[in-house]
């Protein structure tokens, strides 16, 4: 994931040089999601970057998944 605040750093042009910078330029077509978005999916940080942090889901999930049919369920409930 990648970090949107970082174009406020004032170091943005040097990170936007080599490596880091050409894949921020091919986020939307190599599927590069924000860390926002990927927090709130259940991921958390384990190596902190500027722009770039490594980001991990532990498996399985420290809180129960729904299946499609009991999402449904509780939709029904829900309409009543």
């Amino acid at each position: 994931g990648w970090r949107q605040d970082f174009f406020s750093r004032a170091d943005v042009d040097e990170l936007l040089e080599g490596p880091v910078g050409s894949v921020l330029r091919s986020a939307s077509e190599i599927g590069l999601m924000s860390v926002a978005v990927l927090e709130s999916a259940g991921f958390q940080v384990v190596a902190d970057h500027p722009v770039l942090p490594r980001l991990r889901l532990e498996l399985p999930p420290q809180h129960g998944l729904l299946s499609v049919a009991a999402v449904e369920e509780l939709l029904d409930r829900a309409r009543v």
